[in-house]
């Protein structure tokens, strides 16, 4: 017990100190901090433990910030032992200077005031992402999900300040899995193609981002359906499911499934002579305005080995929302050079979970198909907040490994450098991004 406690101190050091790349986020462009500690605390992760916890849900409509932490603060005790409110801990200990083991009437004016005076400062992100967390990069979307403006693009007036840190992507869940409606709506406002037909549908994806903006991206991130079952429809059909889309009339899944399909296909053939690799989402289910859930479908990941085989210069990473989606996304990466896997959703993200996605992963999948992290972070704030979580359950499974004789020292060494830097960077070409960079920034005379 002594030496597994002693090795992982270690590796969570060496993880601590190591570079990280976070391959998803939400974090703002132009500011990507919290604006205050209200922000902070009722992150969508807490407010739906609060809630779920007995606070009232109105008390998240409320407008006075200072009345909405107290409101919350009698169910802050209720949810402290979880691992969302761990990382809430370590957010205002590490970063905010919190004595208390939790938010409470003694400490909330301090902490207001210490959050209002970082939110004024613009060098506070590369403190608390660089500095404190060692995420040298965090993928940022970069298009707005409305009409094409052209603010939107990377490089742009409200994205130069970070633009050495953040790295420009699209997150669009529009794209194949939604539902065929939220999907017509969605190219035709940014392509300006009207979708009628198959035909217009392939060339409104087609025109969705411009070569400007496929120059810049190193990753398109869509929320699979999860019941997308993959197959090539024909036109007709897709056809006929827009016409009854746009009559108003509802689709059954086949049809629904063969519009996603087309899109997907299409989508395809405009990143892959790009070498932007494919983010794929799949286990969770919202039916809006009710909360998300873990969802599964036995048929979606095991139907993706043809997409992985007719696709074989696309490189295709798997987000896992369900753990019961693990085993097949890691069996992918196994056996399908141009499959990977990413970071652990927050249905996972939980001691148990992530302790358990790591070590199959670390069991099934070559070292250069897993990438360690993404935040899925709406703030600098709470991207330092899951790491330190994730790096204590990661320095746990290499520990345990090094203890039992499967791992040496320096294999488990290696295997932060792959999982938080390398794998990332080579995957997306961020070597080759950040050279674009500092051309941009000295060029030639």
């Amino acid at each position: 017990m002594n030496d597994l406690l002693h090795v992982h101190e270690e590796l969570e050091a060496e993880l601590a100190a190591a570079n990280v790349v976070d391959v998803h986020t939400h974090l703002r462009w132009h500011h990507p901090h919290a604006h205050s500690l209200a922000e902070i605390v009722f992150y969508h992760f807490i407010a739906a433990e609060l809630v779920a916890a007995g606070m009232p849900r109105a008390v998240l409509e409320l407008r006075d910030e200072r009345a909405k932490l107290q409101a919350a603060l009698p169910f802050i005790p209720l949810i402290r032992c979880g691992a969302t409110h761990y990382c809430l801990r370590r957010i205002l200990q590490d970063l905010y200077g919190m004595r208390e083991a939790y938010l409470c009437e003694a400490n909330l004016d301090a902490l207001c005031e210490a959050v209002a005076q970082t939110a004024q400062d613009d060098n506070w992100p590369r403190q608390v992402l660089c500095e404190r967390a060692r995420i040298r990069h965090s993928f940022v979307n970069v298009l707005p999900s409305g009409p094409r403006s052209q603010d939107s693009q990377a490089g742009g007036p409200d994205t130069s300040r970070y633009r050495d840190i953040f790295i420009p992507v699209l997150e669009h869940g529009s794209l194949i899995g939604a539902s065929p409606r939220g999907l017509v709506k969605t190219v035709e406002q940014r392509s300006g193609v009207p979708v009628t037909d198959a035909a217009s549908l392939t060339a409104a994806v087609t025109a969705f981002l411009t070569p400007a903006e496929l120059a810049h991206l190193r990753a398109v991130l869509a929320w699979g359906a999860i019941d997308m079952h993959y197959g090539h429809p024909d036109a007709a059909t897709v056809t006929a499911a827009i016409q009854k889309t746009l009559a108003g009339q509802p689709l059954v899944h086949a049809e629904r499934n063969a519009v996603t399909l087309w899109s997907l296909h299409a989508l395809i053939a405009v990143l892959q002579p790009h070498q932007i690799p494919f983010q794929m989402f799949f286990g969770s289910y919202s039916a809006y305005p009710a909360p998300p859930v873990a969802q599964y479908d036995p048929q979606t990941l095991p139907l993706l080995t043809h997409l992985l085989h007719e696709y074989p210069a696309m490189q295709f990473v798997l987000f896992i929302g369900s753990a019961n989606f693990v085993q097949e996304a890691n069996i992918l990466a196994k056996m399908h050079g141009n499959c990977h896997v990413a970071g652990i959703w927050w249905h996972n993200m939980y001691p148990a979970y992530l302790r358990q996605i790591i070590a199959e992963r670390l069991d099934v999948c070559p070292l250069n198909k897993v990438t360690a992290y993404f935040s899925d972070a709406y703030m600098a704030e709470w991207s330092y907040g899951k790491w330190c979580l994730v790096r204590r359950e990661m320095a746990q499974v290499l520990a345990a490994r090094v203890v039992d004789g499967y791992l040496t020292r320096a294999d488990a060494r290696e295997i932060i450098q792959r999982w938080t830097w390398d794998t990332p960077r080579t995957l997306y070409r961020l070597e080759e991004t950040m050279n674009d960079e500092r051309r941009t920034m000295n060029p030639e005379p």
